[in-house]
């Protein structure tokens, strides 16, 4: 039980985190210039993205402790098919309400809208990086923290070479 407190304190963390991000009118997007608030808002999407993936990490930790075998379970062994296949329909049809101009209009009138989707597609890519790592690493206690950092290495150096 103490547990699962724990998991719906996380939850309610990355909800005031996304609040504040709304709230706060923080800027999605991050254009080139030689000024140094592009730096600025580079390093808070790396925080964002560092956030939101602290609390996947955290609630699979957490759920660790609930159910210690959780990766043994079969689901594990086709979660990396499982989960491209998942990815590829998303940004499919992301792609195809972006070009039919709804996803705008959904985004314009409620701004949350699109960081319930960066968490979808990031929490996608960190499970996506469980998967993979659950398959190559024997204590099954690190795949959590092994998943974390390489994910959000690969995030970061994706964001820092646009």
């Amino acid at each position: 039980m103490k547990w699962t407190m724990y998991q719906v304190l996380t939850i309610l963390t990355l909800i005031i985190l996304l609040f504040f991000g709304d709230v706060g009118d923080i800027p999605i997007n991050v254009t080139p210039g030689n000024d140094g608030m592009a730096f600025i808002l580079m390093l808070l999407g790396a925080m964002f993205i560092f956030g939101v993936m602290g609390c996947a990490y955290l609630l699979l930790m957490l759920q660790l402790q609930k159910k210690p075998d959780l990766f043994q379970a079969r689901f594990w062994k086709s979660a990396p098919i499982l989960l491209i296949i998942i990815g590829v329909i998303s940004i499919t049809v992301y792609l195809m309400l972006g070009m039919s101009g709804s996803l705008f209009e959904w985004v314009d009138g409620h701004r949350w809208f699109m960081y319930v989707l960066l968490v979808y597609f990031i929490w996608l890519f960190y499970f996506w990086i469980v998967s993979i790592v659950n398959r190559q690493t024997r204590d099954k206690q690190k795949v959590p923290g092994y998943s974390l950092g390489i994910g959000v290495v690969v995030l970061l150096i994706i964001i820092f070479m646009m």
